[in-house]
C-alpha cells in the first residue's frame, strides 16, 4: 500500500508536520509521492522551517585530503570531532568563500578567480557563474538568502566598489559604497550578511547587506566600544556576535550578542566577558554554543570550551585540524534558481 494512500485522509497541516522531522534524504524522494507533497516540500516557507528542525549546531566542513574537491562532515562531541561523512563537491571546487543556509559559495582558484559555483551538499546541487566585471583591489566575499525572491544574492565587494549577482534572474547590479582596505571573513546571521571593514585611517566598521535594495551598509557599534576598539564578528546561535579586547586588557574578551528580529537598529546585549584569555584576539574564534558554553578555536588544532556559569576553561587538542578551516554546516534543502545542475555521485564514508 502506498505512503501516499495511508495518509490521504490526513489534513496538509499534520502531513507537513510529519515532514519536517524528516531527514532530507527522505524529503527529496518524497517529492515524487503525490503533486501536493511536492508542493508542500518546495514551498519556500516549509524549507526554511525544516532548517530550524533539522540541525545541529555542532556540525562543520573541513577539505578532505584523500579526496580532489571532497570535504568531510565533522560533528563535534564531548571535546572532540568526529568524521561523520565525506561528501563529494563540484570537481576541484574546494576553496569555501562563505555560506548561508547550507549554500555554500566555491571557487576552484585562490588567486584571483573568476568562475563561481553554488554547492548544497544535502540536496547534491550546484549551480556556476562567472564575475564579469575587473575590480584591482582584493576581493572580499558575502552571500545572503532574500526571503523577498526566496533566492540567493552574492556580493563581491572591493576597494570602494562591489557588485551583486541575483541567481534567481541572473543579472549583475554594480555599486559604488565606502572604501576600505584588505580582506575580511564575513557570517550571515540573522538574516543579512555582515563584515568588519577597515577604513583608510584603520577604523574598524561593522558592514552588512541589505538585500532589500542591494545595498552594503554600516551597522552602529555598541556605545560602549570606540574607533580605536579591534571588533570581530561571528554567528551565534543565529545572532550576530561582536567581539574584542577589553580596553587595555589584552586577557579579557567582551562578547556582544545582536537582538534577533531588530532590523538593523542598534540593539545591542553585553552577554558575557571572558577573563584570562592566553593568546591573541586575532587567533579567536568562537565557533559555537555547547548548552551553555562556547567553544572557541584558538591557534591552530587548539580549542577551547568557556563555561558562562563558573567562568572556567576546558581545552582540548585535535591534529588533525592543524591549519584546517573549519566551515559551519548546515542541512538544508534551499537550492538556487540557477540551472541547477543534480548530481547522484556523492562519496560516503562513515565512521
Amino acid at each position: 500500500m502506498s505512503i501516499e494512500h495511508h495518509t490521504s485522509n490526513l489534513p496538509n497541516e499534520i502531513i507537513e508536520i510529519i515532514l519536517l522531522h524528516l531527514p532530507i534524504k527522505s524529503l527529496l524522494r518524497f517529492k515524487s509521492v503525490s503533486k501536493s507533497w511536492n508542493s508542500i516540500i518546495s514551498d519556500p516557507v516549509f524549507t526554511h522551517t525544516h532548517l530550524q528542525f533539522s540541525n545541529s549546531p555542532h556540525l562543520f566542513l573541513i577539505k578532505n585530503r584523500s579526496f580532489q574537491g571532497a570535504f568531510s562532515l565533522l560533528k563535534l562531541e564531548a571535546k572532540k570531532f568526529h568524521r561523520e561523512a565525506v561528501l563529494s563537491g563540484p570537481y576541484g571546487w574546494n576553496t569555501v568563500l562563505c555560506h548561508c543556509n547550507g549554500v555554500l559559495l566555491l571557487t576552484d582558484s585562490y588567486f584571483k578567480p573568476t568562475c563561481y559555483a553554488l554547492w548544497n551538499p544535502s540536496t547534491r546541487t550546484e549551480t556556476y557563474f562567472t564575475f564579469r566585471y575587473t575590480f584591482y583591489e582584493d576581493m572580499n566575499y558575502g552571500i545572503c538568502y532574500d526571503p523577498a525572491i526566496h533566492d540567493f544574492k552574492v556580493v563581491f565587494a572591493a576597494g570602494k566598489n562591489y557588485a551583486v549577482f541575483c541567481c534567481k534572474t541572473d543579472t549583475w547590479t554594480r555599486r559604488v559604497g565606502f572604501p576600505f582596505k584588505g580582506t575580511h571573513s564575513g557570517v550571515f546571521a540573522d538574516g543579512a550578511y555582515y563584515w568588519v571593514w577597515r577604513d583608510k585611517e584603520d577604523v574598524r566598521h561593522v558592514v552588512y547587506f541589505d538585500s532589500r535594495i542591494d545595498k552594503l551598509k554600516r551597522l552602529q557599534k555598541p556605545k560602549q566600544l570606540t574607533d580605536e576598539d579591534h571588533v570581530s564578528v561571528a554567528c551565534l546561535k543565529d545572532s550576530l556576535c561582536l567581539y574584542c579586547n577589553a580596553l587595555g586588557d589584552e586577557t579579557k574578551v567582551r562578547f556582544w550578542i545582536k537582538e534577533k528580529g531588530s532590523s538593523f537598529k542598534n540593539c545591542w546585549n553585553e552577554f558575557s566577558v571572558i577573563e584570562n584569555v592566553q593568546t591573541s584576539i586575532w587567533s579567536f574564534r568562537p565557533l559555537c554554543f555547547l548548552e551553555d558554553k562556547i567553544v572557541i578555536r584558538l591557534e591552530s588544532a587548539r580549542f577551547l570550551i568557556y563555561s558562562l556559569c563558573d567562568n572556567t576553561f576546558e581545552e582540548f587538542v585535535d591534529d588533525e585540524l592543524c591549519f584546517v578551516d573549519l566551515d559551519p554546516y548546515k542541512n538544508s534543502l534551499f537550492f538556487t534558481n540557477l540551472n541547477a545542475v543534480s548530481r547522484r555521485r556523492r562519496v560516503i564514508v562513515i565512521d
